[in-house]
Formats: structure tokens, sequence, C-alpha cells
């Protein structure tokens, strides 16, 4: 422990004190070595922690769980680890955890929650825990969601398609794509509100100021008919984008709640009956009782997502092409590509129909995912009309 007094053992009172994380001492800070270049205000941080004893005794648990039984045979252990608050752990700790790690199981998987620079306006810039290849394998891709709601929901601060591109192209600047695309793409979390209250309150991001405490005027009950199209338009484009969506469970069911521990309800199972929610999170009287019940047409929706994702290998693999970016209309539309594998996702973020021209290399059909009809492009052209908030995905025959 990170030790700041020993106990005086010629008086009755414990004056034994330790430093705990953001000052919990049920969550002690162990003591570490920081070499900094004279700002050690923030994070990345190169050191390592003090004590061999302990870092011992990390591998032997996180070892315990990649392979229970000890009999080498890793089906029946976890797959990996989610590190929490990775930015606030000396560098050279990681270096050496994912050489120990990846020593007993070389498929393990390692993600990073690397978040904060400055709170609420800056996130962290990434690279430096991923250029070596010697931390993690991807991390938790805050910064895509940033960007797809200033899109796709139009949230504060609201991004035109060529700005989307331009932010994109910034987080991906510099290295190796393979740890963008084993990232984990998320717009929800145990730590956030969840999506579609967050796609409901468009303001700042999606931690600041989420919660009715904080602002009062913070909408955290069932959200509306357009936020549940903005979801759905959002989605898409998560399922075919670069990285691994992730789901923050409930999401997919319709369940909605503002920051934590808000959007840490209890789940809504389908085979349990529930009282309608008639209480706010404080406890406080809702204007509304609204039932609890499964999303079931949204459930459909996620599913059909996740098939589409899995079905087409070119959505995890695959190279992005931007083909339109139309700031006037508010359509864009990208290719994935891998060999002879294409996938393209068209998008209308306009209030009115609009009729999008992707250029195309060859003649090709295409089949839609939605409804499975073929269209086919003509004079190297695909003509599509998108729907106002809604998108197409294309699948080559």
């Amino acid at each position: 422990f990170d030790i700041s007094q020993y106990d005086d053992p010629t008086t009755p009172e414990n004056e034994f004190l330790f430093h705990g994380w953001g000052g919990v001492t049920t969550m002690p800070q162990f003591k570490r070595t920081i070499i900094s270049d004279g700002d050690d205000s923030h994070s990345p941080y190169e050191g390592n922690f003090d004590s061999k004893e302990l870092k011992q005794h990390i591998y032997n648990v996180s070892v315990k769980w990649l392979d229970p039984n000890g009999d080498g045979d890793f089906s029946d252990g976890i797959d990996g680890y989610r590190l929490d608050v990775a930015q606030d752990i000396p560098m050279g700790f990681w270096r050496d955890y994912k050489k120990q790690i990846l020593a007993i199981n070389p498929d393990a998987y390692l993600v990073g929650e690397l978040w904060w620079y400055e709170w609420p306006e800056q996130l962290l810039a990434v690279k430096p825990f991923l250029e070596k290849e010697d931390q993690f394998h991807g991390y938790m891709n805050y910064h895509w969601y940033r960007i797809a709601r200033g899109l796709f929901v139009q949230g504060n601060p609201a991004l035109t398609p060529t700005q989307f591109v331009a932010k994109y192209k910034e987080l991906i600047d510099g290295f190796d794509l393979s740890y963008f695309r084993a990232s984990m793409n998320l717009g929800a979390s145990h730590d956030t509100p969840r999506l579609s209250t967050s796609i409901q309150n468009r303001d700042k991001y999606n931690k600041y100021k989420a919660k009715p405490n904080e602002d009062s005027t913070y909408w955290y009950h069932k959200p509306d008919a357009t936020t549940k199209q903005l979801q759905k338009l959002l989605l898409l484009h998560q399922f075919t984008f670069i990285g691994a969506p992730q789901i923050w469970n409930g999401d997919e069911l319709g369940m909605w709640g503002s920051d934590d521990p808000d959007c840490r309800k209890p789940m809504v199972w389908e085979d349990l009956e529930y009282e309608d929610q008639s209480l706010d999170f404080y406890q406080q009287p809702l204007a509304k009782a609204e039932p609890t019940v499964q999303d079931k047409e949204l459930l459909s929706y996620y599913k059909s997502l996740t098939k589409l994702r899995n079905d087409n290998p070119v959505l995890s693999d695959g190279d992005v092409n931007f083909l339109v970016t139309d700031d006037e209309h508010m359509t864009i539309a990208y290719s994935r590509n891998l060999g002879d594998e294409e996938v393209i996702a068209a998008f209308n973020m306009s209030n009115t129909t609009q009729e999008v021209s992707i250029d195309v290399e060859k003649v090709a059909s295409y089949k839609n995912f939605s409804d499975a009809k073929i269209i086919q492009s003509y004079d190297n052209k695909l003509q599509l009309t998108i729907e106002p908030l809604s998108g197409l995905v294309l699948i080559k025959e």
C-alpha cells in the first residue's frame, strides 16, 4: 500500500492511513514509481508498481480466471480483461502484465479504459498506450461515440459529414488500424447514461450534467419516437463501421436511464412480470408511470444487426472508404472493402427524403439489407432514395 501514516501503538486509536483511489480507502492505491517529464498531473505515466510480490499476486489472480482449473484448456475460462481506469496505472506495469497474460494464453484480449484527459472537454489521446503493441489490444472507444453522436444524432457538438470524416481521420492518424478494429465502439456503459437517454438529451457529450439533479431539464423518462429512430440510425452506423460494436446490457430491450446509478437499473427479463415504473431513481414520483416491458421490435432490430455483422466479415476486417460527404443535404456514405467483398452504408441525417448518387468502379448488384431487394448499378453509379433519419446497407452480390 502507499502508506501515509502508521499506527501509534501507544494510543487506543488506529492512526494507520493509506491512499485510496479517488480518496476511497476500500480501493487502495498501490505504491508506484512514476517517471515523468516534470508534469505528472496527467497520464499516461511511465513507471511501475514498486512491489514484485504485488505484481505477482495480480498475475496469479488473472491467470486463475483465464484457466480456472489449471489444465491448460482455456475454454472454461474468460477470454480477456477490460482494464478499469487503465490510464491511472503506470505503463510499465501494463507492459509486464501483457507479457504475462499472453505467455499463458496468446489469444487473450486486453482492452483498456482510456477516457478523460480533462473532463468534460478533452478526451485522452490513446496513441501512447497502443503504438508500441506492448500494452493493450484496443481501448474503450468513447472517442468514436463522441463524433458519431455529433453526426448521426446531432448531439452537442454537432458535426457535418465532412467534419465527421475529418475527426475520424484524426483518431486513426499515426497508428495501425488493427487497434481501431479491436477497440470497443460503445454508446453507453455502466458509467454513462443509457444510449436512448444520451440520444434524447443532445447537450454536451453524454456525461456532462447527465442527471436531473445536475440539470433540471435533463430528460430521464421513456424516450420519444424520434429518439428511437435516431437510435436505429446510430446503430446502423455502429454495426457497419470499423471497430467492435458493444451493447450495454439492456439497451437492446429499450431500457432508458440517466447517468450512474440510473443506468444500472435491474435488467428487464422476458419471463418476469414487473410493476410499472412510477418512481425515478431518487424515489420521486414520475409524472406518468411507464410499463416495464421489453421492446421486442427494438430487440429484433439489434438481432438483425448482429447477424449482419457476423455474416459479413468485411464489416469486422475491411477498410473504410468514404464515398459521399454532402453537408448541404446531410448525407454520408462509406464502403467496407476486403478483397472482393464490399458493403456500402449510406445515411440521411436530414428531415427530408434525399436522393444519393454513389460512384462505383463497375457494374454490380447489391442486396438491400433491410428488405433483401436487389439494387443494380448503372453507368458506374448507384442511385439511392433514403428516407429522413434513416440509412441503407447494401451488400455486394
